[in-house]
């Protein structure tokens, strides 16, 4: 018997080779996350952080999730929920990014008046960490109730997640405070 493999790369490579009746149930980079297009990723000096997703037979959910790294093979716990396996992704390749300020979403970047968005991009980029957004760090945005929470790959400036600040939420689960809300004035 073999032994499964690991990591996000990994993972991809092995279910691109199974035979087409033997994929279902098979661990794969989640469907629009980073390193799904289809080619196995290349990996890099840097940790950049994907999904997982596999197909499960239950009468309550159809699929699991894990958080992945592509440039390594850490694989987080096995979860229900997407937004828990982004979290855990992020915890391996961007620890620090739960003491992220949350902001607004961007505004819409309009080519006959960029510069709302160039004001937005200019104050989050003073206010999170050098160079965070250059290497694909999240950025965390407070959304309204109707945008839902769920994590927005490539949804950043660099390429990053763009992951809702969830407060009142995830402040039972999770110990210390909350993010802080950046004021930002465009």
């Amino acid at each position: 018997m073999t032994s499964e493999p690991r990591g996000a790369a990994g993972r991809r490579l092995a279910k691109e080779s199974a035979p087409r009746d033997q994929r279902r149930g098979m661990w794969d980079i989640h469907i629009t996350h980073p390193g799904y297009q289809g080619l196995i990723p290349a990996k890099s000096s840097r940790h950049r952080p994907t999904i997982l997703a596999r197909v499960v037979d239950e009468p309550k959910w159809h699929l699991l999730y894990r958080g992945a790294c592509i440039d390594c093979d850490y694989e987080g716990d096995e979860r229900r929920k997407e937004l828990e396996a982004v979290e855990d992704a992020h915890d391996h390749t961007h620890p620090e990014w739960r003491s992220l300020p949350g902001v607004e979403p961007p505004p819409e970047r309009f080519r006959h008046d960029p510069k709302p968005y160039d004001r937005w991009f200019a104050a989050v980029t003073k206010a999170y960490p050098a160079g965070w957004l250059d290497c694909g760090g999240p950025i965390v945005t407070v959304r309204k109730e109707t945008s839902g929470p769920r994590p927005i790959p490539g949804g950043a400036p660099g390429g990053g997640y763009d992951i809702a600040a969830t407060y009142k939420k995830r402040k039972k689960r999770i110990p210390g405070p909350p993010q802080p809300m950046l004021e930002l004035e465009i």
